[in-house]
């Protein structure tokens, strides 16, 4: 039983009111993707881990299909913080801080589209030899690499109506 009940005439004065707002959903129906789908080149500069969020990101955006009409020009910083500290104090947990600054161009490069920041995290177990450590590590990278993936194509699939 749901402790959150809302009467059904006020459902539909929600309903009537959204209608009437011009809200729109950023992917229409039947829509898997934002228009500007295949048409970006990417680049992500940072080191190991921009190899992968530029995989990512790619799979998002679709491979570019030879008509880019966007170039994607990233730098990604990565930070690890000791996160917990156990009563002998050995570190057991570790955070992992991931920052993308982002810069969309037209294909001319004439004029910049969109730019903006997205950031991820995702903490790892420290604890357990070096081979569990790097393994926990790794997998926790790429946690945090998949969120500014998502994060950053929410965010062109939310501003591209307004692009040239």
């Amino acid at each position: 039983m749901s402790c959150f009940k809302l009467p059904l005439n006020l459902l539909i004065i929600i309903a009537v009111l959204l209608s009437n707002c011009g809200f729109q959903p950023a992917l229409k129906k039947n829509v898997t993707s934002f228009p500007e789908m295949g048409q970006f080149e990417v680049s992500v500069t940072g080191g190991r881990a921009s190899f992968f969020l530029e995989e990512l990101i790619s799979q998002r955006l679709g491979l570019n299909n030879g008509a880019t009409k966007y170039q994607l020009n990233a730098e990604l910083d990565v930070s690890e913080r000791d996160e917990a500290v156990p009563n002998a104090g050995g570190i057991n947990r570790k955070l992992l801080q991931g920052e993308m600054t982002y810069v969309i161009w037209s294909a001319a490069a004439t004029e910049i589209i969109a730019d903006g920041i997205v950031s991820g995290s995702a903490s790892y177990s420290g604890g357990g030899g070096n081979v569990a450590s790097e393994a926990a590590r790794l997998d926790a990278e790429k946690r945090m690499l998949t969120q500014i993936a998502d994060r950053l194509y929410s965010q062109l699939i939310v501003t591209a109506n307004g692009w040239t």
